[in-house]
């Protein structure tokens, strides 16, 4: 669960907090169990996709400070479309062509993520197989009859009601 306060939502990420606020892009790596003498140690939060956050870079605008692509931050959010219930019943056939073009959305009920839309994979398992034997070979042959004790009819019945 989101530690961020009144969420709830589910934790996707982890917030790692320098000073108690969200770490820059270019604060220094830590190391795990590494704090003595630190005045506020380093830490990790559960966050949900909404109240994560990176800060800007602490260098930034200074010479030789990393210059990171926005993209390399947001991917997790633009790997797949979010889409609530209300924008995809809206919108159905716009939104089944684009996972028909490849694409994978996330359904969601007050964004909370509820079901994936996936598109169907080109493969089939029907196997064409030859033929053994022609089908003149078969077409008239004739099969004696079965007496049985039951007839056929409620012979399905049975069958259908055991299901």
């Amino acid at each position: 669960m989101c530690t961020f306060p009144r969420c709830g939502q589910e934790a996707t990420r982890t917030q790692r907090l320098v000073d108690n606020e969200p770490a820059a892009i270019d604060d220094p790596l830590i190391v795990i169990g590494g704090t003595e003498g630190m005045q506020q140690p380093d830490r990790y939060e559960a966050r949900c996709r909404f109240h994560h956050r990176v800060a800007p870079a602490r260098g930034a605008g200074r010479e030789g400070a990393p210059n990171l692509d926005i993209m390399a931050l947001l991917w997790p959010d633009v790997a797949m479309k979010r889409v609530g219930i209300a924008e995809l019943k809206n919108n159905l056939s716009r939104h089944l062509r684009e996972v028909e073009g490849g694409a994978t959305l996330e359904i969601t009920d007050h964004d909370r993520p509820v079901a994936h839309v996936v598109p169907v994979g080109r493969r089939t398992r029907l196997v064409i197989r030859e033929p053994v034997r022609a089908f003149a070979e078969v077409a008239a042959r004739t099969y004696q009859r079965l007496d049985l004790p039951i007839s056929s009819t409620e012979l399905l019945r049975h069958d259908r009601d055991t299901r």
